[in-house]
């Protein structure tokens, strides 16, 4: 990557912290009473005051709409803030089932920042290196899965990272693109880290690879795909590793991992 290129990298960064920052001023504009727990660019993590959950909100889309048409900003924010007020006015009208709960997939950090917060979320191990944990998605935000709604639910951990899968193959639509040396997945609203839970995906049909099938899940967008046995490919998974953790900051993990007896384990 050259000089230009960091700029450029830069540019963007410090373009979309700008409007996350103008989003977090209209929020507490409109909602003075939550508190913002953390933010990155283009996301934000808020809770109310003695609320256990948090209420993740991700910017892309509205951002995406601002970079096409920025004198819309006012019209913009109003619209994709409209259905917060369910949320902040501490609205109880919305029920949380099992039809709305997603899984997600998260590294060991993020669950110390949410201790650090005493945050109390609902999650299990996946791997050495990563942590399944569990959202309700309410379609314009997601919130964490507390402690409580999950017992209220009254299913098993075990049942419920069943119907949380199922509800993401139901709700999302996976795209591959394949360049010859790496396989790129992606899906919608930033769920391409948790396709790794999909068991039935992982073959052989379906990724015509070299050895068994390896991937790699630096940030929460990223999904890259290889061979264990394609040199070449893991050379060019290492540098996409590299270069997505010097780009992005919703980071998962710069290991690769191979699928092996039905999960992924850490590839070495």
């Amino acid at each position: 990557m050259d000089g230009k290129d960091d700029f450029i990298n830069e540019y963007i960064k410090e373009t979309q912290q700008d409007y996350t920052n103008l989003y977090i001023k209209e929020l507490k504009r409109r909602f003075p009473h939550i508190e913002i727990a953390s933010t990155v660019p283009l996301e934000i993590v808020t809770s109310l005051p003695d609320e256990e959950e948090e209420v993740k909100l991700y910017l892309y889309n509205s951002y995406k709409e601002y970079v096409g048409a920025p004198e819309r900003l006012n019209e913009i924010m109003e619209r994709y803030m409209k259905p917060l007020d369910d949320i902040y006015t501490q609205n109880n009208d919305f029920v949380v089932t099992v039809d709305n709960i997603f899984p997600i997939i998260r590294n060991k950090k993020y669950l110390n920042q949410l201790e650090a917060l005493s945050k109390k979320a609902v999650y299990e191990p996946y791997n050495s290196e990563l942590f399944i944990f569990y959202v309700i998605d309410k379609g314009h935000s997601t919130q964490s899965l507390s402690l409580s709604n999950f017992e209220n639910l009254e299913i098993s951990i075990d049942k419920l990272r069943e119907v949380a899968v199922a509800n993401l193959l139901h709700n999302i639509k996976i795209e591959a693109v394949s360049n010859g040396n790496l396989t790129y997945l992606s899906v919608d609203d930033y769920y391409e880290s948790s396709l790794i839970l999909v068991e039935d995906i992982w073959t052989k049909e379906n990724f015509s690879v070299q050895g068994d099938i390896v991937i790699a899940i630096p940030s929460y967008g990223t999904l890259f795909v290889t061979g264990s046995e394609y040199t070449k490919g893991l050379e060019i998974l290492d540098k996409n590793i590299q270069e997505v953790f010097k780009q992005n900051m919703h980071l998962i993990s710069d290991k690769k991992f191979v699928f092996r007896n039905g999960k992924f384990e850490v590839f070495s």
